[in-house]
């Protein structure tokens, strides 16, 4: 097997970063999913109803998430793990807890996004847990939507660009 690239996604539903390694932690690759924007009660917004999501941009440099807002400007979070005021988060059906990064960066993306949005940090001691059918067990994950890794294989997409009018590049898949 040959893997030909690898992504991380700081934000849930914001643009990713190819890298060339990932470190897996119990609950996924680190940084990967690690901050997630939700509306006031808490619940994750994702491209599939603020597509505009996909034109936040995220780098990591020297332990700091370097988030880019369009026509907002450019905002830094340090990535170790701070604590602020603990908030409710629900991705699907799934209840956890996370920090909430505060209102300079929540005012930034509730303007770029126009509604009411906070950006919140996962809180390893208050894991979100899934229950795996294919492991009949309970697994850790982060602010991914069900598993803490995605593998797609190049056949794959592909055969699905022969199907579609618009080919997609790998960094879709999420």
């Amino acid at each position: 097997m040959h893997i030909r690239s690898l992504f991380t996604y700081p934000i849930k539903s914001c643009r990713g970063i190819e890298v060339e390694e990932l470190y897996l932690l119990p609950y996924g690759p680190k940084y990967d999913r690690t901050f997630v924007i939700v509306d006031g009660k808490g619940q994750f917004l994702s491209q599939r109803k603020h597509p505009k999501l996909c034109l936040i941009g995220t780098a990591i440099k020297d332990y700091v998430l370097l988030i880019n807002i369009p026509d907002v400007g450019e905002f830094s979070i340090p990535l170790h793990q701070g604590k602020g005021v603990e908030r409710e988060v629900v991705v699907w059906d799934d209840v956890c807890r996370g920090f909430d990064e505060g209102d300079l960066i929540a005012g930034a993306v509730s303007s770029f996004l126009g509604t009411s949005s906070r950006l919140v940090r996962y809180a390893p001691q208050h894991p979100r847990l899934r229950h795996s059918s294919h492991l009949n067990a309970c697994v850790s994950v982060s602010f991914a939507d069900a598993y803490p890794l995605l593998v797609i294989s190049q056949a794959s997409l592909d055969d699905l660009n022969q199907r579609l009018s618009q080919p997609l590049p790998m960094n879709r898949f999420r």
